[in-house]
């Protein structure tokens, strides 16, 4: 059991690791369109000095709309990846308070065991 969810978490922590690529290539396709919308925007105008506001306005609203999207995608892997992190510790606890339970279990039967010997002795 305990293998298979290490291997659950193994393929869960690789698919995060994949969305946070993704959270990536999307600000960087993003910030590349807003760069290129914006470029397009300027080829229209003449000089610098007759660049409209409205058209940078759209290309960073462009850029802000991808950030906010990757950021979405990196922050939800990020709580995910952690959720599984702290399910594994707590599986992993349960298990070693499982087996120290039964270690326990054994030391009291051992000792009782012990102590009826030496009431046997005792006896003779």
């Amino acid at each position: 059991m305990a293998s298979s969810n290490l291997d659950t978490n193994t393929v869960l922590a690789k698919a995060f690791g994949f969305l946070n690529s993704v959270a990536a290539l999307t600000v960087f396709v993003g910030g590349s369109l807003a760069i290129l919308l914006n470029l397009a925007l300027f080829s229209r105008v003449v000089g610098l000095e007759d660049v409209q506001l409205p058209a940078i306005g759209a290309a960073i609203s462009i850029f802000a709309l991808f950030v906010l999207v990757a950021f979405f995608f990196g922050f939800s892997a990020t709580v995910i990846s952690i959720g599984n992190e702290l399910r594994a510790i707590k599986s992993l606890l349960e298990k070693q308070l499982q087996e120290q339970s039964e270690l326990t279990k054994v030391f009291k039967d051992t000792e009782r065991a012990t102590s009826t010997d030496e009431s046997f002795s005792a006896l003779e």
